[in-house]
């Protein structure tokens, strides 16, 4: 696992930048210079270079929200 996703805890905020849209949900986010896979859950659109800001909801698999709404964004796609 990549050293800045192993210090990460349920609670904590994090800002997220689109990196690349894999098709479909699928999209590849930057995390502090980790890169990661995952799945937008969400309804809101997301655009190459986007920076969004989230909450982590879960970490065995981790799971992310939007830090201004209860909706699940983002589940890591191993």
């Amino acid at each position: 696992m990549k050293q800045f996703l192993t210090g990460l805890k349920v609670g904590d905020s994090v800002v997220a930048e689109v990196v690349e849209s894999t098709g479909g949900h699928d999209f590849i986010v930057n995390f502090h210079g980790d890169l990661i896979r995952v799945a937008n859950r969400s309804s809101e659109a997301l655009k190459v270079g986007q920076k969004v800001s989230l909450i982590v909801t879960a970490i065995s698999p981790f799971s992310f929200k939007l830090s201004h709404s209860r909706q699940k964004i983002f589940d890591r796609r191993v």
